[in-house]
């Protein structure tokens, strides 16, 4: 509570010196740069010890100064008169930790502008895509299974401009020149910057025993990303299935990640990279580990089944 109440009264200084510097004209923000730093750190801690409860509560605060400066920098713009503050912003705690359902039509405009004052200061103000991951990050190493699930939703818009159809290498070549589109190298390591999240939250569900939200984190990650998941991710929850003797949907999962094409950039970085020194490629790592998960459940016909498709496609010895 301490720790809050500093960074209200230094929230309420940064919108004290916005205040002063619009009277002249002049947007400078100098103290209002240092908030964006401080916020990282603030959620890195709650991350490291699992503290879902601060994290949620610093997320309120962070947010409740995005929308005021938001509505600040339209009053200094003429757009609008004064109006009451975005409550979406400020109930964010108390949505997840009352187990409130996250609205299926939240905007994600909203939530993916943070760059509030961004051509003033170098990082947004509001919550970024890493923010959302350290959240799901504390909530999970807390055993918080429901707000992942709530958490998961907020964090959508991130991982779907990292789409490999926005990057500039999807164009036709006569296109890409005149085109305003990120590389997909550019994409591809934001999108590695965020990736953790999904394992974050997969392995909560395992450890609580959830294996249908696990399996919808994976199916709404792969439409949102295009991407592989993380094999930490998908292993996560082939164990929890196996536990639950639900082999043919390891099979099924194994089958759908290792048929989705992997990323690759011009300078061949990918998104899961294959240990050089033990040649352990993604699809071996998935293969070998969904099968350890299915004999340990005593599921052996369908690890017989497993190893017998990884073997014919070449990622498993004979």
């Amino acid at each position: 509570q301490e720790a809050r109440s500093i960074l209200r009264r230094m929230h309420r200084a940064a919108i004290r010196e916005l205040r002063q510097d619009s009277t002249t004209g002049m947007i400078q923000g100098k103290f209002l740069s240092e908030l964006p730093r401080l916020h990282r750190s603030l959620m890195k801690f709650c991350a490291k010890g699992g503290n879902i409860t601060p994290a949620l509560n610093f997320a309120d605060d962070i947010q409740f100064l995005a929308s005021r400066i938001r509505q600040h920098a339209k009053l200094f713009r003429g757009l609008s008169k004064n109006e009451e503050l975005e409550s979406g912003w400020i109930t964010l705690s108390s949505r997840l930790l009352m187990d409130t359902p996250t609205p299926e039509n939240a905007p994600e405009t909203d939530f993916s502008d943070g760059g509030a004052l961004s051509t003033v200061i170098d990082r947004p103000i509001g919550l970024t895509g890493q923010d959302w991951k350290l959240i799901l990050i504390a909530a999970s190493r807390g055993g918080h299974w429901k707000v992942c699930v709530g958490t998961l939703p907020f964090i959508r818009p991130y991982v779907k401009e990292t789409h490999p159809k926005y990057a500039r290498e999807s164009l036709n070549l006569s296109d890409r020149r005149s085109s305003s589109r990120p590389s997909l190298e550019r994409l591809s390591r934001k999108y590695n910057r965020i990736a953790r999240a999904l394992t974050a939250a997969v392995l909560c569900f395992e450890s609580r025993s959830q294996y249908a939200w696990a399996i919808r984190a994976i199916d709404d990650w792969i439409e949102w990303s295009g991407r592989r998941p993380r094999k930490e991710a998908v292993t996560s929850a082939c164990r929890i299935l196996a536990k639950r003797y639900r082999g043919q949907e390891v099979i099924n999962l194994v089958t759908k990640v290792i048929n989705i094409p992997s990323v690759e950039t011009t300078t061949g970085e990918c998104d899961n990279p294959t240990d050089e020194a033990t040649n352990y490629t993604y699809e071996k790592a998935v293969y070998t580990e969904s099968i350890n998960a299915l004999h340990k459940s005593g599921l052996y016909e369908e690890a017989d089944q497993l190893y017998a498709q990884g073997a014919a496609a070449g990622h498993l010895p004979w």
